[in-house]
């Protein structure tokens, strides 16, 4: 299986989430990945959310593929799967 974890943390975060979330979940389809939405650190800073993805996928194991990303990249529809 296939994860993204999208970072969509801060009062900054939810500005452009309307557009480049559609996008994110249309590529995350395209593929056959689960997007994982990080809202809010486990910590009390934002900056261990990068950690807290890390900490899941060793949970999930070594067979899967795993990809972090901001929310407010644009992804085009003709992007290239990652994962292959």
């Amino acid at each position: 299986m296939n994860y993204i974890y999208v970072g969509n943390i801060g009062n900054r975060a939810n500005g452009h989430w309307h557009i480049t979330k559609p996008m994110i979940l249309e590529y995350a389809e395209k593929v056959n990945a689960e997007v994982i939405i990080l809202k809010k650190s486990s910590f009390k800073s934002a900056f261990y959310v990068l950690f807290d993805a890390f900490k899941d996928s060793v949970e999930k194991g070594e067979e899967h593929k795993y990809m972090w990303m901001d929310n407010d990249i644009l992804i085009s529809p003709n992007a290239l799967n990652v994962f292959d």
